[in-house]
């Protein structure tokens, strides 16, 4: 409610009756846009605000840079996903160790077991 110096008032519970209290909405305040041919149509003003997020390109895109960087952030990524499931898979090694240990048994460390060559 711009302009306007009315106080809110909080809602009385006592005066609610049973089913609750029916609050008065102020109605909006006119729209700032021009109502032309069944359709709202921006003031200059509502332009100008986009204006300052245009961008001027006077010199071309360098898509070379813009290939570099693109590949860069994939290995970026990539470096990302790898250490995340590096870092589950640890966890989860340690976790079956801790588990194997808190049920008392000893030499929880796995046993790899050398497959014989067939000849």
């Amino acid at each position: 409610m711009r302009g306007s110096k009315a106080i809110l008032k909080r809602p009385d519970r006592r005066e609610a009756g049973p089913f609750g209290q029916i609050l008065k909405f102020e109605p909006r305040r006119p729209d700032t846009r021009l109502f032309v041919a069944g359709a709202f149509q921006p003031l200059e003003d509502d332009l100008d605000d986009f204006a300052r997020f245009e961008q001027e390109h006077d010199e071309p895109i360098d898509y070379r840079h813009r290939m570099i960087m693109n590949l860069i952030a994939l290995a970026i990524l990539i470096a990302l996903v790898a250490l995340g499931v590096w870092i589950a898979h640890t966890i989860s090694d340690l976790q079956r160790e801790q588990d194997c240990l808190m049920q008392g048994r000893s030499n929880c460390a796995p046993i790899e077991i050398p497959i014989p060559a067939q000849e």
